[in-house]
């Protein structure tokens, strides 16, 4: 099971059968310094996840205190899975934007992957 983590910029893999944390994926590079991952899906084929990363302007979900959900680059990260999915590389991010007023309000809280 992966769970994203965005205060601290990294996913969370743990084998559900041993009830153990196996791996912590670092999500910040070149890329995104701060990507702020949420929400996930994976693949049919299993070899990527796709994240949804948050916003400077978080919508929802954000503890003003901590800036739990605030990210620096709003989008759509993908991460190539390795190891029977125990391990993960950001491979590509796709950034989105929306300006209001001269600010970035763009913040992606979902998604989806479809086969056809």
């Amino acid at each position: 099971m992966w769970v994203g983590d965005r205060a601290a910029n990294r996913i969370v893999v743990v084998d559900t059968q041993q009830d153990t944390v196996v791996e912590e994926i670092a999500l910040p590079g070149a890329l995104s310094q701060d990507p702020a991952p949420d929400l996930m899906d994976v693949s049919p084929d299993g070899s990527r996840v796709f994240v949804a990363l948050r916003g400077q302007s978080p919508l929802t979900a954000n503890a003003a205190a901590a800036n739990n959900a605030v990210g620096s680059t709003p989008g759509l990260a993908v991460v190539r899975v390795g190891e029977n999915g125990r391990t993960g590389r950001l491979e590509a991010l796709l950034r989105m934007t929306r300006m209001v007023d001269g600010a970035e309000k763009a913040d992606p809280h979902g998604l989806r992957v479809r086969v056809r």
